[in-house]
């Protein structure tokens, strides 16, 4: 029995021994897993970020969750945008920290207007938003302190810069083809008192039109032909044409105001005809000409838009 006992007590330990083994294995097994598994996820949190980081750079990852969208650019705009072939500037006058803080303190004293600060970062979002879709649009703050500033005068000196000013430019051939777009083609101003007229009251901000004023100005500068427009208000017996003018303009069409009591084959020479508003019949002779411009020799390819009275 005591010959035996040192044999029991040593098969006890090694018993013991094999299971502390296995359990020490199954510690450390499970411990390798999880160091395993933490690496594996923190490396998926980094790369994610850096995903995200270079995808910043190139897409919006904001979600516009107003009701009408007003801080997004629309489905039309991103598709044009994204279609793009030539390369856009668009200069901003003012550092961008400054710019809403610039309007707001001078909106009354340069515009007769009270200001609006949501309005004025709303275009600092659209900007934002203009170049992050596709790879074509460059925006840039230029100081007005700045060198660049003067140099950019001298640019485009046939304009007069002032704070606040966006140029959309594109190099066409060598040549700069650009258009500046000041406050008013940007900002909307509402008499709400009908004494703005006489310069009793000031203008309220009735809204911001940077995404339409800015695909206008990128729409003119990449194209190299410009369709003509005649705008006929020889029958009309009130002239609409300005505000009508203004937006073909806008929107890259050279329009032409014709007040010619009788129309007549002048059109030929125009890509469409407005009759505005008229107010009388049109002669046989009239209709006729219409007709031939219409057919233009068996090409078509002609415009006519009538808007009544």
């Amino acid at each position: 029995m005591s010959n035996n006992k040192p044999a029991f007590i040593e098969k006890i330990k090694s018993i013991f021994k094999r299971k502390n083994t296995v359990k020490n294995r199954g510690l450390i097994k499970h411990g390798s897993f999880s160091i395993g598994l933490t690496v594996i996820v923190l490396s998926a949190i980094i790369l994610l970020n850096i995903a995200l980081m270079a995808a910043s750079k190139k897409i919006s990852l904001e979600y516009d969750m107003t009701a009408k969208q007003v801080n997004s650019i629309s489905k039309e705009n991103k598709e044009f945008l994204k279609g793009l072939d030539e390369d856009i500037i668009v200069y901003v006058c003012g550092k961008k920290s400054d710019y809403t803080l610039y309007l707001t303190n001078n909106c009354g004293d340069a515009y007769n207007c009270y200001p609006n600060e949501k309005l004025f970062n709303l275009t600092l979002s659209l900007l934002d938003k203009y170049e992050n879709t596709g790879d074509k649009v460059t925006v840039k703050y230029i100081d007005t302190k700045a060198v660049e500033f003067t140099e950019l005068t001298k640019r485009f000196s046939n304009d007069t810069l002032s704070l606040g000013d966006i140029i959309v430019t594109s190099a066409l051939g060598g040549n700069d083809k650009y258009r500046l777009l000041k406050f008013t083609d940007i900002y909307s101003l509402v008499d709400t008192t009908g004494y703005a007229a006489y310069g009793y009251s000031l203008y309220e901000l009735g809204g911001n039109h940077l995404e339409s004023a800015l695909s206008g100005a990128i729409n003119y500068v990449v194209n190299k032909e410009t369709k003509k427009v005649a705008i006929y208000t020889g029958h009309s017996t009130t002239d609409y044409s300005a505000p009508y003018k203004a937006l073909l303009e806008d929107n890259n069409y050279k329009a032409d105001v014709l007040s010619d009591a009788v129309l007549t084959s002048t059109i030929n020479d125009y890509d469409a005809v407005v009759l505005l508003a008229p107010g009388r019949d049109f002669l046989q002779s009239e209709a006729d000409t219409i007709t031939t411009f219409l057919e233009n020799g068996g090409k078509a390819g002609k415009g006519l838009i009538f808007i009544a009275d």
